[in-house]
């Protein structure tokens, strides 16, 4: 979901920037990803880096984790980076989608967007059938689940969700409602077997799961995006949901270090009521403080930003993955 929200953000960024621009500012695009995504990630790493024990900064490497190729090096079993930070694996991912973003959007806005949708649907499935023959019984390995090209058709359907959006679709409330349930159920019934088919040792099972969730991931978008006036659109427009919309980047970016430090300084075993109640008591008030200590400055700067002829975003971002790219091929 996090993957095909992103699609559809994406795009609706691009979008409303073709609108009021005239055109697609590549930099203007990154810079403004910048601001939004960087600040808190960088502010996670130093706080998860300063909690570590000194033999644990010594046996491990925060730089792909800068150079946001850190999926990579997850996907080769390879440990870049501290255990509570390896979540940020999927926020590689995103940096690297944001790179290739805006050629997506002119690519679904010309007239080969249906030739364009279908040569990224048979080339990330492709991409996952030839990974799984060639690992197939390689225990533990799992590689596939870290790899970019695993969500190609992922962020793609949630980017046709926003092309439909924005191109002004509609539907019946009886629509959005069936459209809402179809989702739920697809996605519950995959995350009901994902564990067991995901990981390898890989089945042919192992291709069901992800083109499910591309498929699921913008049927919910679309039911929620036209209106708020469906149960679940209603639901996710209230005041707390949208109050944890807010703080979700941050909850997301701190829960792995909540849950490991919980587990490690008090002796908590994972699950059960009380350990349950320490970390949602504890995820709400770091969340907030991040976020609006955080997050929120470099948001209010982002909305301010003006739309600059200066190439160093991409430069910068394309620099650093080739960095991280190099060292991952030296250290294999």
């Amino acid at each position: 979901m996090f993957f095909s929200i992103s699609g559809f953000l994406a795009y609706f960024v691009l979008w409303k920037d073709d609108q009021r621009l005239g055109k697609i500012n590549y930099n203007y695009f990154l810079l403004r990803r910048i601001l939004r995504i960087w600040p808190a990630y960088i502010a996670v790493i130093t706080l998860a880096v300063c909690l570590a024990t000194p033999e644990q900064r010594a046996a491990t490497s925060q730089i792909p984790l800068f150079t946001f190729t850190a999926n990579w090096h997850q996907a080769a079993m390879m440990k870049p980076a501290l255990s509570t930070l390896g979540v940020l694996w999927s926020i590689a991912v995103e940096e690297q989608f944001y790179l290739l973003a805006p050629f997506m959007y002119l690519a679904l806005r010309s007239r080969q967007w249906l030739a364009f949708s279908t040569a990224i649907i048979v080339m990330s499935n492709a991409g996952r059938l030839i990974y799984i023959t060639y690992f197939a019984s390689s225990a533990p390995y799992t590689g596939l689940y870290f790899i970019t090209y695993s969500y190609a058709d992922i962020f793609l359907g949630g980017a046709l969700a926003a092309k439909w959006f924005t191109e002004g679709g509609t539907l019946s409330k009886t629509v959005q409602c069936w459209l809402s349930i179809t989702a739920a159920a697809v996605i519950i019934a995959t995350l009901r077997f994902w564990g067991p088919i995901v990981w390898a040792p890989y089945s042919p099972w192992t291709l069901l799961p992800y083109p499910l969730l591309a498929v699921a991931g913008p049927l919910l978008l679309v039911s929620v995006a036209i209106s708020s006036e469906t149960f679940l659109g209603a639901v996710l427009a209230s005041k707390p949901l949208r109050f944890i919309g807010r703080l979700s980047y941050s909850l997301y970016l701190l829960h792995v270090l909540i849950i490991t430090k919980l587990l490690d300084l008090f002796g908590m075993t994972f699950g059960g009521f009380w350990f349950y109640l320490c970390f949602a008591g504890l995820c709400l008030p770091l969340a907030s403080a991040l976020h609006y200590g955080v997050e929120r400055p470099f948001l209010q700067l982002k909305s301010h930003v003006k739309a600059t002829a200066v190439p160093w975003p991409a430069a910068l971002i394309w620099s650093l993955m080739m960095i991280g790219t190099i060292r991952f091929f030296v250290a294999n």
